[in-house]
């Protein structure tokens, strides 16, 4: 008996996905179905962790994306994950939720019953404190009732536009407040530019 242990679940999971990868790229027909079936198989590594499939409809070359789903204290683990995949053609997989392009980023828009929230309209303004970037999004949707809504959509929005990994690691934190009157300060600026302070602030670092 002691000739046999348990796999490694890491292991395990890329074995799984090398037997079933040409299952996974009809994933289109039925996206539920199919992601389904990759989140079961990653809940055996650890539970919480999120996935993506997809590319241009025009390549062949289908992505995976392996997320944390905005958890800082799984991302050595989505780092693990990714680092131990093997190479499978027609396959490229990726840590973390990209950002998306800031076209797309600025005709993004959240609709629920109870409001619109269109990023082209939402402002930022960064903060400093201790020496680390602080934002407030300014959101003319939020008040005290819906609070913890809006601004989980609006972190959505700011999830596309830097990334999951920019997102989580790059600002210690969000807050989500009314637009101010005075919104014509020079430090109030649209949120779908806040990519570009980050990669400044990235660049200096570097």
């Amino acid at each position: 008996m002691g000739l046999f242990s348990k796999k490694d679940p890491i292991l395990a999971f890329w074995d799984w996905f090398i037997k079933n990868e040409r299952s996974l790229r009809n994933y289109r027909e039925n996206p539920d179905k199919y992601l389904t079936q990759v989140i079961s198989k990653l809940n055996k590594i650890a539970r919480g962790l999120a996935v993506e499939i997809g590319g241009d409809e025009n390549s062949n070359i289908l992505e995976l994306v392996i997320s944390a789903d905005g958890d800082i204290h799984k991302f050595p683990l989505v780092e693990q994950i990714v680092e131990n995949a093997p190479v499978v053609v027609g396959w490229e997989i990726i840590p973390f939720r990209q950002r998306s392009s800031k076209k797309d980023t600025s005709e993004m828009s959240v609709s629920t019953p109870e409001f619109v929230i269109n990023a082209s309209e939402l402002k930022y303004e960064p903060y400093i404190q201790d020496g680390f970037l602080n934002i407030i999004i300014y959101c003319d949707k939020v008040n005290d009732e819906n609070y913890e809504r809006v601004a989980y959509y609006c972190l959505l929005i700011v999830d596309n536009i830097l990334g999951e990994y920019d997102c989580v690691t790059k600002v210690k934190s969000y807050d989500v407040q009314p637009t101010p009157i005075s919104s014509g300060s020079k430090t109030i600026k649209p949120l779908v530019d806040l990519v570009d302070l980050i990669d400044e602030i990235k660049a200096k670092r570097n």
